[in-house]
């Protein structure tokens, strides 16, 4: 019976042993899939952060085109209200000098008569 014992509890410490290595093998295993996943979120987050930069730069590229369009068609309206005003204010400065000339002629024949 001492003998059965001691087979059976050599059987115990061989058991032992192996599920010792066992685990030791899925630790080990474990720690390499957490290290992959971890790598493959990395991976997967930098990709993400590069994609979701080069959309917020098309869109603030695209709200800079806009922008620039509107600035310039508002520069072009400016310029001809521009021209339209010099265009009037000549014709007043025309007018003026007409007026002016008219009136002086006018005083200069009260002077002289």
């Amino acid at each position: 019976e001492l003998n059965e014992l001691r087979s059976h509890i050599s059987e115990l410490e061989e058991e032992i042993e192996t599920l010792r290595i066992l685990q030791r093998t899925t630790e080990c295993k474990h720690k390499e899939e957490k290290v992959d996943l971890q790598n493959g979120f990395n991976v997967d987050k930098a990709q993400m952060e590069m994609q979701l930069k080069q959309e917020h730069e098309e869109i603030l590229q695209s709200k800079v085109n806009q922008v620039s369009q509107c600035l310039h068609k508002e520069k072009e309206e400016l310029l001809e209200r521009l021209n339209a005003t010099e265009v009037e204010l000549e014709g007043q400065r025309k007018e003026l000098k007409e007026t002016f000339r008219r009136e002086k002629m006018e005083l200069e024949q009260i002077y002289h008569t």
